[in-house]
């Protein structure tokens, strides 16, 4: 008798049909981010344009690794930091750093000989 339930006991544990959840890293990104943007805009002869202004950014967990940043898909790893160099412009790049926790900053810089831009969006997520 004590040789049946044990068996039971062993074959219930066995089968046990509820498997543990896994945790995808992407929702810690997810969420809303109130922050600045500075914009920064230069062309060849020396006429330049700065601005800070407030801004929100949205990032979104799609398939697989990728997230979106408002409109920007990109795939991002398990320690949050993305950078991408332009085409042909060494001058040009796409960087996404998450950092303590709840901050973001995004850097876009564009251009070449003639000119070009940069914005940086630095901010907080809002719980």
């Amino acid at each position: 008798m004590r040789s049946i339930i044990l068996l039971l006991a062993i074959f219930g544990i066995g089968c046990n049909t509820q498997s543990p959840v896994d945790t995808d890293y992407r929702d810690a990104f997810e969420g809303e981010y109130i922050g600045t943007r500075s914009g920064y805009t230069w062309v060849m002869g020396g006429t330049q344009n700065s601005s800070i202004t407030e801004d929100t950014v949205f990032v979104t967990a799609l398939s697989d690794s990728l997230i979106l940043i408002d409109a920007t898909e990109i795939q991002i790893p398990p320690s949050g930091e993305f950078y991408q160099q332009g085409g042909a412009s060494a001058s040009s790049f796409y960087s996404v750093q998450f950092f303590s926790g709840d901050s973001l900053e995004v850097d876009m810089n564009t251009g070449g000989l003639g000119g070009g831009s940069r914005s940086t969006f630095l901010g907080k997520k809002q719980h």
